[in-house]
């Protein structure tokens, strides 16, 4: 069974449901198809082999997860804290590759002479191509890991649609999920965890929320310092952790509304109302 599947079940299941949460970004099931299907086709037409990413993930994982799949390429999250020659390395590995980054690594992953893509710019073609909705056979290979290399030369993990669907289908019941439950996501992209909640999550009905990276001198107060970063102040994680856990399975809203009753909006997240 192809990864695709799993998507195009849980749109089935439910086209309205929001999928994944990247601080801002709120994507349905319905928007990720389509954004993924849009992303397919960017890919097909680079005639690449392979698609690399190197950034901080959040909602560019399963769109890149997703979009490969759909082109029929498997797709390698790359270890952004490796140095530039680290990845080029590993790059060089990767047969016919398309290299996508985040801003702040495109200069780590350039002079490969391999094509290398801004994450927006991705996106944004992405959005303005038609959908392209391939099914890759299912016994090929979906996604490749690299091990850390701690001991020695990073080894590259194979892993089919088979097995990664098996595992999923396996563990987790279809659309089980209660409409609030939610998982929060603190892995980097390129660690299995992150692979294997999204598409349980997507799977169960459990919408994915992204942490993003760990940042100690993130100001709260400051807009372009995403609120899930840790406030340098807050010396206490633990209970930084589990107040953003807590609201994972917080139904999001804009106003009081949109909240069920005796609950009221405050800060996105839906919060039983407190005495006057």
């Amino acid at each position: 069974m192809s990864i695709a599947l799993l998507l195009e079940m849980a749109v089935s299941g439910d086209p309205d449901r929001v999928a994944v949460i990247d601080r801002d970004v709120r994507l349905t099931t319905t928007e990720l198809a389509r954004l993924a299907g849009g992303g397919a086709q960017v890919i097909a037409g680079s005639g690449v082999q392979h698609v690399a990413y190197v950034g901080l993930g959040g909602a560019m994982l399963p769109l890149l997860i997703f979009a490969s799949t759909h082109a029929t390429v498997p797709f390698t999250p790359l270890n952004y804290r490796l140095s530039a020659e680290g990845l080029h390395q590993l790059i060089e590995r990767l047969p016919s590759p398309l290299v996508i980054a985040d801003d702040e690594y495109v200069d780590a992953v350039a002079g490969t002479g391999k094509q290398v893509m801004r994450s927006s710019e991705f996106v944004e073609a992405a959005r303005a191509a038609e959908p392209l909705e391939g099914f890759a056979d299912p016994d090929s290979v979906g996604i490749v890991l690299f091990t850390s290399g701690t001991t020695s030369r990073p080894k590259a993990v194979e892993l089919t649609h088979n097995n990664l669907t098996s595992y999923v289908t396996g563990t987790v019941e279809f659309a089980d999920a209660d409409a609030e439950d939610a998982a929060l996501v603190c892995v980097p992209p390129y660690h299995i965890a992150g692979l294997t909640n999204l598409l349980s999550g997507l799977y169960s009905g459990r919408r994915v929320v992204y942490m993003a990276a760990f940042d100690p001198e993130a100001d709260p107060d400051d807009p372009s310092r995403p609120a899930f970063r840790l406030p340098a102040q807050r010396a206490d994680a633990d209970n930084f952790i589990a107040e953003w856990t807590l609201r994972a399975h917080r139904q999001p809203c804009e106003t009081d509304d949109d909240c069920p009753d005796g609950e009221i909006c405050r800060d996105g997240f839906c919060i039983p109302e407190g005495p006057e």
